[in-house]
């Protein structure tokens, strides 16, 4: 998480996550889109529609 926020701090890197499974970690995931200032997309998100994003 702490690296995800120095990515968007220092050089405004975003990070956009999509989990592939149920049982992902979405409470770790959901922190480190937040500290980058990303999207966390719901489990099965079809991947175009992220692209098209």
């Amino acid at each position: 998480v702490e690296m995800a926020a120095h990515a968007w701090l220092k050089y405004g890197i975003r990070i956009y996550a999509v989990p592939y499974e149920d049982d992902s970690d979405l409470e770790t995931l959901q922190k480190i889109t937040e500290a980058a200032n990303g999207v966390l997309y719901d489990v099965g998100t079809n991947m175009s529609k992220v692209y098209d994003e």
